[in-house]
């Protein structure tokens, strides 16, 4: 604090105390506050006077870098963050079931639904990490559980280099409790970094961010299996898996590199803010004064048992029973799209020797259909803002429905289970029409993800880090149930699902959606 703010601290000794905290360095500094004016001490020991009625979020995420505000800059860097780590992670995971199937050596030998397998594994462990991942983040503080979630990401990519099952085993289940704690964590410096007003904006932009690796990712795939194809398939020459084996080992290579460099990126992540937390004296926390920031910053300083008691008491309320088949349905389509879909592509053999290639040119496009969706998102966020989010989202439903109706006429119904020579209903597999289903399999998917996450930080601003932990939650189980029954069920049955816990997930988010636009007035942009 600066020399010259003691004077003040004593002069003003008889109005109530605020403690400031410095959520980068972790010091604790006393201050005053007026009932007109606040007077906030920023690390340069400069003064800036607000007025007390203006939030603490507000004020002082004025602070900028190089003309970048702070907040903004850590959506940037967040988004970038996910678009090495998590975004290289979800692209190897499309692929990661035909490759595994590739590998025949002294070491291991693959089998059809390895991936989904392993996929189980991730997601089990995904929802243990977003039950007690606020717990461990009240452990660890934000920045190093996003830091220590992605070196498990890290790891998990690097045993694809030289696959053997146990390891592979074990590092899906670092890699799904570092997942956890990485989304959890998500979920909060999203929210804190964003205004109501802003909040789809830079919901949209992270969004965009971080999809644009499926685009990037999956071309390198592309390429790559173009470069070194194999000629055959099961069972493969001896040259076909040694070309298959030198193609794995240099894929993974790169991508557990610009994972590793996606770790430097979330250890830059900064708390732009000095916070304020009431002391138990202050009126805010008897209700009588109000104050939009308390709620939110305490939930950085609850203790482990705190933070999970709330997450479970939290995953039990009214609004979030009636969101959880909307969680399990992103959960289940996410694992539909993300892995089964593509994977009865690269299964399909009526593709012919395109249909390796057909795995990576769709993730392109979903990837394509994920970013359009965040731009449009963005351009619609005022919109949206004053009409409410339940349109966007209906004609996501819309989109996924068309998607699943095509891919029924389009794949072979045991396509996701083994490679198959049967013939899809259409009769011939139409490739570009596959690819079309990608497009709009991501597209959809943005627009559910985007008006989710847009919601729970507008209506549970002050609750963030218990509500993002319960969604995860029911979406990673939901997930881990999927990838399970991936492993037996064909195609038709699993489209049928996707479709069924649609419409009750729909019709959830419409009702608490327009319940909240009831309740709560619109703020004008």
């Amino acid at each position: 604090m600066a020399d010259g703010s003691v004077d003040e601290i004593a002069r003003r000794r008889h109005l109530h105390e605020i403690d400031y905290v410095d959520f980068r360095e972790g010091r604790t500094e006393s201050s005053i506050a007026g009932s007109a004016t606040n007077s906030v001490v920023l690390e340069s020991g400069s003064h800036e006077t607000t007025s007390s009625t203006d939030s603490a979020d507000d004020r002082l995420s004025k602070r900028s870098i190089c003309g970048v505000r702070v907040s903004f800059l850590n959506i940037i860097l967040m988004g970038f963050g996910f678009m090495l780590n998590i975004g290289v992670y979800n692209s190897a995971g499309m692929a990661q079931t035909v490759v595994l199937n590739t590998v025949n050596d002294t070491y291991m030998v693959g089998y059809p639904t390895l991936g989904f397998n392993l996929f189980a594994v991730i997601c089990g462990t995904q929802a243990f990490a977003y039950l007690f991942g606020p717990a461990v983040v009240a452990i660890t503080g934000p920045k190093l559980g996003m830091v220590l979630g992605s070196v498990s990401v890290t790891f998990y990519l690097a045993s694809f280099i030289r696959p053997i099952i146990w390891v592979l085993y074990i590092s899906a289940g670092c890699a799904g409790f570092g997942v956890g704690i990485i989304w959890t964590v998500q979920g909060y410096f999203v929210t804190i970094n964003s205004t109501a007003k802003r909040v789809l904006r830079n919901t949209g932009v992270f969004w965009g961010l971080y999809m644009s690796t499926l685009v990037t990712g999956n071309l390198f795939y592309f390429f790559m299996v173009r470069a070194y194809p194999a000629k055959g398939h099961k069972p493969y020459s001896q040259a076909d898996l040694d070309i298959l084996d030198y193609r794995r080992m240099l894929i993974f290579s790169i991508l557990t590199a610009a994972s590793a460099l996606g770790v430097l990126v979330f250890s830059l992540v900064v708390h732009p803010w000095v916070g304020k937390i009431p002391r138990p004296r202050d009126d805010i926390l008897t209700g009588t004064t109000p104050h939009n920031d308390v709620a939110l910053q305490q939930q950085t300083f609850r203790g482990p048992k705190e933070a999970f008691l709330a997450t479970v008491k939290f995953m039990f309320r009214k609004d979030m029973v009636i969101l959880m088949p909307m969680f399990f349905y992103i959960g289940i389509e996410g694992c539909f799209w993300g892995s089964v879909y593509i994977t009865a592509l690269g299964y399909t053999d009526r593709f012919g020797e395109r249909q390796e290639e057909m795995v990576g040119l769709a993730g392109v496009f979903a990837g394509g259909g994920e970013i359009a969706g965040g731009l449009i998102l963005g351009l619609l966020g005022k919109w949206m803002h004053f009409n409410g989010k339940d349109s966007a989202l209906m004609f996501g439903m819309i989109l996924h429905i068309v998607a699943c109706y095509l891919t029924f006429l389009n794949t072979p119904a045991e396509s996701a289970l083994a490679e198959t020579k049967d013939w899809p209903y259409i009769g011939e597999p139409n490739p570009y029409l596959a690819m079309f289903v990608s497009f709009i399999f991501g597209l959809g998917d943005a627009l559910w993800n985007n008006q989710l996450m847009a919601y729970l930080g507008e209506v549970y601003r002050h609750e963030c880090v218990s509500v993002f932990a319960v969604y995860q939650f029911w979406c990673a189980l939901a997930a881990a149930l999927a990838f399970v029954s991936a492993s037996f069920l064909t195609l038709p049955w699993q489209l049928l699902g996707v479709i069924a816990v649609s419409i009750p997930s729909a019709a959830g988010f419409c009702y608490v959606e327009w319940k909240s636009l009831r309740n709560h007035p619109l703020v004008p942009i």
